[in-house]
């Protein structure tokens, strides 16, 4: 599982999940102006962009340990 903005480690991280969160609830009540509307979707696109990136990463350290698993495996059959 991936943590969530609030629980990321970074101080940028934390604020940046605040100003999301804000500017969420001004959407939601409809008080957002158009300037805050803009950031909020810049802010989403960001946010979107390291999601995927942080899957990519993720699934690219699991493959890689799996195949140092697998040659483990097989060099310990081919010493038996």
């Amino acid at each position: 599982s991936f943590p969530k903005m609030q629980e990321a480690a970074s101080k940028g991280s934390r604020k940046r999940a605040d100003k999301v969160g804000k500017l969420e609830t001004k959407e939601e009540k409809g008080t957002i102006t158009e300037k805050e509307a803009e950031q909020l979707k810049r802010l989403n696109k960001a946010s979107k962009k390291s999601d995927k990136a942080r899957v990519a990463k993720a699934s690219i350290t699991k493959s890689t340990e799996a195949r140092k698993k697998a040659e483990m495996l097989i060099l310990l059959i081919l010493l038996l």
